[in-house]
């Protein structure tokens, strides 16, 4: 993205000079100073050498690609939102080109591999039930050991944030993926936090405990699903949700943004138990959802009477996660102006949709949601931050990916 005007501070002094293209210490910089918009200039083909030499069969196949993605999202593509990201993302596509897994994809071709073996072979689809999944998966039929154990230290009067250190050590791959994260561009800290004990004084004993919920459970699943569904991509689309959420909330200057991290990590917490427990079940979702045009929540419901939203939000009330995090999970992909949290729900819902739109490696792996007008609207945030923040939100999880390798 190139500025097409002087960016200013509040005192009218320029930062960043119109017609520089932004990098990464500008984001941050952006960032630092709090300035949420940078007037960014719109791409246009007949000028833009890059673009313009594009071949037609790249083209042909960016297009194709995009359509795939926003098929439920047809009738809504002139809505801000898409207005001011798809271009974004499409021009970011031709630039780069598609990579093979992009141009070969194809959903028929999915379904003609080896079948999985059902997880629940002797029930009847009609009969399964959220709870007779919840039973069936151990992985989360209670919270991981290390968060149970987390909880019992912090509830003790007399623990120190070295006792909640000493219980994540325990632990050398969770230890390491709650730094990557720190560390990352997420946080936006000057100095680099090496040790447990340092990221509490930082961020929180209890921001952290919910960190390592989060972060715990979903590699728990990792081992379970290998050779069925791809983990890598599915983390990827949760750490952008996550940052996508917590972008928003601090936009919208909600009280406790940070809280929505978590709950973008675990937004699709549903989707992780369906698929683990469901393998051919949920090829036959995807099947409908793409032959009918409908969205996965809506070929959940035909095919199985629940959905992936319905369990995740099972599994937060067995967890006893607090009520708001149930509500954004459990709502994700119908938030209710009517809720206790509306904003929470809101937010994720916005936040989950954003992270399909500027994720291209996992289009056609990650379902795009259908946009709820309502949901942005009760943002109140301006449409046009959503170029810059696609940018911001990159940078991020591009950062937490490259700590972790």
């Amino acid at each position: 993205m190139t500025t097409s005007a002087d960016v200013l501070n509040q005192r009218g002094q320029v930062l960043i000079p119109a017609g520089t293209a932004l990098e990464g210490h500008h984001i941050r910089g952006l960032k630092k100073w709090k300035i949420d918009f940078a007037p960014v200039q719109a791409s246009d083909l007949p000028f833009d050498d890059a673009l313009a030499s594009v071949d037609e069969k790249t083209r042909l196949q960016v297009a194709a690609l995009q359509n795939r993605l926003v098929h439920c999202n047809i009738n809504q593509l002139e809505h801000p939102l898409f207005a001011q990201t798809l271009p974004v993302v499409h021009d970011g596509l031709l630039r780069h080109g598609l990579s093979e897994q992009q141009v070969s994809f194809d959903l028929k071709k999915n379904n003609d591999s080896a079948e999985p073996e059902p997880a629940l072979p002797n029930v009847k689809r009609h009969l399964i039930t959220v709870e007779l999944l919840l039973q069936n998966a151990r992985s989360v039929s209670s919270p991981p050991d290390v968060y149970t154990n987390l909880m019992r230290v912090m509830k003790r009067p007399m623990s120190s944030s070295s006792d909640v250190a000493e219980v994540i050590k325990k632990d050398p791959g969770l230890t390491t993926r709650l730094l990557h994260i720190v560390n990352s561009a997420f946080y936006a800290l000057q100095n680099k936090i090496e040790t447990v004990s340092r990221a509490i004084t930082i961020i929180g004993t209890q921001e952290l405990s919910d960190l390592v919920l989060a972060t715990s459970v979903l590699q728990s699943f990792g081992a379970n699903l290998d050779g069925i569904f791809d983990m890598k991509v599915f983390w990827r689309h949760s750490l952008f949700t996550a940052s996508f959420a917590r972008a928003l909330g601090q936009r919208c200057r909600l009280v406790g943004a940070e809280k929505l991290f978590v709950m973008g990590l675990l937004h699709d917490i549903g989707r992780l138990v369906i698929v683990s427990q469901l393998p051919i079940d949920t090829q036959e979702v995807l099947s409908l959802a793409a032959a009918e045009r409908i969205s996965v929540v809506a070929a959940e419901k035909k095919l199985l009477g629940f959905t992936h939203d319905d369990v995740g939000k099972a599994i937060a009330v067995k967890w006893n996660l607090p009520e708001v995090h149930r509500e954004a999970i459990g709502n994700h992909h119908a938030p209710r102006s009517y809720s206790r949290f509306p904003m929470e729900e809101a937010i994720v819902h916005i936040a989950d949709l954003l992270a399909t739109i500027v994720d291209t490696d996992s289009w056609g792996e990650i379902p795009m949601p259908i946009l709820s007008a309502d949901a942005w609207s009760a943002l109140r945030v301006k449409e046009d931050i959503l170029p810059l923040m696609l940018e911001e939100v990159s940078m991020d999880v591009e950062n937490m990916l490259k700590m972790g390798d």
